[in-house]
């Protein structure tokens, strides 16, 4: 959470540190494990969209936005790839809102039902996003040899 509510900085620096996050919060999804919970509160502190807005506009200090993307990479199996573009603005602000809820779960004393709430969105939305933004930071410091 601390990079996306700091001051942007330089554009390399900025996108080596959502690399370096990316990579450790992908890496923490794997070790949740899927709980039945029999009480499923409310989310108490989801990010609005004002939360969201302020993410989305802090990641106007990365060196680029747009990236050509495939939503189902599985589906060249069967001739119904399609190309579509990712936005690293959207996939961040949409990784903090879906993080926002669980840790919310979480100091309010959930954790059971904090856990679950990250494993499901983790599965269902923010890997996607996490995954995408990766494989075009990753591209981007190949190729600016940004290393």
């Amino acid at each position: 959470m601390g990079w996306c509510e700091a001051a942007a900085g330089e554009p390399e620096a900025e996108a080596h540190a959502v690399l370096r996050h990316l990579v450790d919060l992908y890496s923490l999804a794997l070790r949740l494990h899927m709980r039945d919970c029999d009480l499923e509160p409310e989310p108490v502190g989801r990010a609005d969209d004002a939360a969201w807005r302020a993410v989305f506009e802090r990641c106007a200090a990365l060196p680029f936005s747009c990236y050509a993307s495939v939503f189902d990479p599985r589906s060249v199996r069967t001739g119904a790839a399609e190309l579509d573009m990712g936005d690293l603005a959207d996939d961040l602000a949409d990784i903090y809102r879906d993080l926002t809820s669980g840790l919310s779960l979480y100091r309010a004393g959930h954790r059971e039902t904090a856990e679950w709430d990250w494993c499901v969105s983790f599965r269902n939305h923010w890997g996607r996003h996490a995954t995408g933004a990766l494989r075009a930071l990753h591209c981007w410091a190949a190729d600016e040899a940004a290393w």
